[in-house]
């Protein structure tokens, strides 16, 4: 969880997170449904959604937020966002 906080706005996947600590990506998804009761997908766009929320509140562009948080494009943002929101 808190390598997923430190580098949201990277490029994650579950397959890579899951290598990086010496996981399946079964064994990464059982123990994020146990802990946390959501997927690791799941969790990542939580936690970029919080963080777009904040750099709203700071009133930095749609545009800018989109790139800053890891999303791969505007539209996803956009419909990410709308519907997490």
């Amino acid at each position: 969880m808190s390598y997923v906080k430190d580098n949201y706005a990277e490029n994650l996947t579950v397959e890579e997170i899951a290598s990086r600590f010496n996981m399946s990506t079964v064994t990464m998804w059982h123990l994020m449904k146990k802990n946390l009761n959501m997927s690791l997908k799941e969790y990542i766009l939580k936690i970029r959604v919080a963080k777009a929320m904040d750099l709203l509140s700071q009133n930095m562009s749609v545009n800018e937020v989109s790139d800053c948080t890891g999303f791969n494009s505007y539209a996803h943002f956009i419909r990410t966002f709308t519907k997490t929101v």
